[in-house]
This record gives C-alpha cells, structure tokens and sequence, in this order.
C-alpha cells in the first residue's frame, strides 16, 4: 500500500488525517498533560520560568530530552488545515513544540492512532522512531518547532504505510 499526501496539499492520495477508516481519539492537552497516546509517544512538560519580562522555556538533553538535538527546523508560513509529515522514521526522534497557534498532530504506532493537539511552547510531542504521524496546522500564523536527534537522512524515511506496518510489527490500525 503506497501512501500519498492528499490532493489539497498538491499531491495524489488521501491523509490518514481523512481517510474514513482511520479512527481517531482526540487528546487535547495544553497545560495539563495527560497519559501519553502511545508507548512510543510522549507528552513533555517544557520546564519555563516566568517574571515581569516575560517566560524563557528550556529543553536540556539528559533532564528533558532523550537525546542530544543533532537538527532544528521549524514549520511556519502555512494556512489553517494544511497538513505536512504522513510518514514515519526508523531512527530518528523528535520533539515537537508549537512555538504559537494550534497544530493537531496525529500519531500512529501501528495499534493506535491518536491526535495531540498542541497550543503552547511549554508543552512538547515527544516522538520516538516507527511512529507514522501527520501534522496538521489548526490555527492561523501558527508556527512549529522541531528538535531531532539525527542530521537529515531520506533513508530514514518510510513513506509507505504498508511497510511502516511491517516495521511496527503490526497488521492495521
């Protein structure tokens, strides 16, 4: 089974995030993190000290990340429902922060398939590898930062849902 992007975002195909047989449990945290989706996901308390001049966050790796941030990238510039992402990563884990706005981000271990939604910089998405996901931006002038472990690497990617089942050691969602 190829994946493809969706025809609203230029491509071929359908996202998962509107494929009528891809259930989802919608899980709204901005201030309160609940349990997290998956075993394989994780929701992150961003450690923030605030005063008269405003909040400062911080992310150290070792106390609050699993990794040593080896790329940083950011979406921005997009309009409300455009959706990026629909794959997964064999190595690769990131944490997602939404710098400002709304994005739902929609995870996938290959058992469950769940959508996060993030609003504040002071609550992050932790995703390990075998984790399909598609980030969907919810909010106008929103913006999304992205710490990953490893320097970009096209092998790293699995674009094809079938396999990524294959990996997840699972048969569907």
């Amino acid at each position: 089974m190829k994946y493809d992007a969706g025809a609203a975002n230029g491509v071929d195909g359908d996202l998962l995030f509107h494929h009528p047989q891809a259930p989802m449990n919608a899980v709204h945290q901005s201030t309160i993190l609940a349990a997290p989706p998956h075993n394989r996901t994780k929701l992150v308390k961003i450690r923030s000290v605030s005063d008269e001049r405003g909040i400062l966050s911080v992310a150290d790796s070792g106390d609050d990340l699993p990794f040593v941030p080896r790329r940083v990238y950011w979406l921005h510039g997009g309009t409300v429902g455009t959706v990026r992402g629909g794959h997964a990563h064999r190595e690769l884990e990131q944490l997602l922060i939404a710098m400002s706005g709304v994005y739902e981000i929609l995870v996938d271990d290959g058992e469950r398939r769940q959508i996060v939604r993030l609003e504040t910089p002071t609550d992050g998405l932790l995703i390990t590898p075998v984790v399909w996901r598609e980030i969907r931006q919810a909010s106008p002038a929103a913006s999304l930062a992205v710490l990953a472990s490893l320097p970009f690497d096209a092998g790293d990617y699995i674009h094809d849902y079938a396999e990524f089942l294959s990996l997840s050691g699972t048969k569907s969602c």
